[in-house]
């Protein structure tokens, strides 16, 4: 017998910030349809040749055999084989570590049949790491700590262009998130950043959604500044769509409805290419 499964990873997020409350929140991008890790799972073989797997997916492993334990027996005797690859980015802000651990996480519920929920699984991803919610393909308010989702949005379709601002550098999420902290006003903005996104998606209003990206993205960049932030800012403005970037992450890109991206897809390739030496990344989503 043997699985596969594939996580997709989600390229940044359109916000992410804390309410007054103290809830850590995220609002996911969609889900990338160019980078994803694959796992596969299959019974004993002893021909088999297997790449060593990360530490996150062993522990993700050890995880779902201690919850499995609870409530069902697996012989001792069973030996299975697990492989994990991925095209992601790693330590850049794009899910790397959460598409490894739900992925590997989502092909054992399918081994073994065991049809817990999207909702276990996530569960079971922050015993490990703080998780992103690849496991849903649209936008969502998301508590990556509790692995809960608060809020699903309504389907808004976009085009985004994203990139690495800094190919030399990464970023530890968790450390990353402890050392994050912000005032009285950014927590007042966050949560009214929320409610004006909610009316954003509901209306279809690119406009007010550019403006709660663009927001977030200027919060989070005075804690972690990126390379040319300013320059795509003003690029964004200049050409009637929104900035959004990796808030514990390197990258950062544009996002627009699909007019606007066929009028200024080629033009946006070669400026950024001009300003940063990096592999560029387009998407319809």
């Amino acid at each position: 017998m043997s699985v596969n499964t594939k996580v997709y990873a989600k390229p940044g997020e359109l916000i992410q910030g804390m309410l007054p409350d103290g809830t850590r929140f995220l609002v996911s991008n969609k889900s990338s349809q160019l980078l994803y890790t694959s796992t596969t799972i299959s019974s004993h073989d002893k021909n088999v040749v297997l790449n060593p797997l990360k530490p996150k997916t062993c522990q993700a492993i050890h995880v779902f055999y201690d919850y499995l334990a609870k409530d069902r027996y697996i012989s001792k005797q069973q030996i299975v084989h697990i492989q994990q690859s991925s095209n992601i980015p790693q330590g850049k802000g794009l899910s790397s570590s959460s598409a490894d651990i739900l992925g590997v996480l989502s092909a054992l519920n399918l081994f073994y049949q065991t049809n817990y929920t999207t909702e276990i699984l996530y569960q079971l991803a922050v015993q490990v790491d703080p998780t992103d919610p690849c496991l849903h393909e649209g936008n969502i308010v998301f508590d990556s700590s509790l692995g809960a989702v608060m809020e699903s949005l309504i389907e808004l379709p976009y085009c985004i262009l994203y990139f690495d601002t800094d190919f030399d550098s990464t970023v530890d999420t968790i450390s990353f998130g402890r050392s994050v902290h912000y005032s009285d006003i950014q927590l007042q903005q966050y949560e009214e950043m929320i409610r004006n996104l909610q009316r954003a998606f509901d209306n279809h209003d690119y406009a007010l959604l550019y403006e709660c990206t663009q927001l977030s993205a200027q919060i989070n960049n005075e804690i972690l500044p990126k390379p040319g932030f300013d320059l795509l800012n003003d690029f964004a403005q200049t050409h009637n769509c929104g900035i959004f970037v990796a808030h514990s992450g390197t990258y950062m890109g544009l996002i627009m409805d699909w007019v606007t991206f066929q009028q200024i897809h080629k033009k946006a390739i070669a400026w950024i290419k001009k300003h940063w030496n990096t592999t560029i990344y387009s998407e319809y989503l």
